[in-house]
């Protein structure tokens, strides 16, 4: 049996906000987040390249590895 390919979960812009804001805040508490933490908010990164930027800009002015 072929397994189902996972659709990828598209987060509304508002979403998206909220979700970087607490990956943010717990990558404070932890001084890291994961690509598995990016990813699961940023599904197709390829496509979203200046998205990523700004938020790897953001981890890196809070001190965030």
């Amino acid at each position: 049996m072929a397994k189902e390919k996972k659709k990828d979960k598209v987060l509304t812009e508002a979403d998206r906000k909220k979700a970087i804001k607490k990956l943010i805040s717990s990558g404070r508490e932890t001084g890291f987040v994961t690509q598995d933490d990016i990813l699961t908010i940023f599904p197709n990164a390829e496509f979203e390249v200046e998205a990523l930027d700004e938020l790897y800009a953001k981890l890196l002015e809070e001190e965030v590895d």
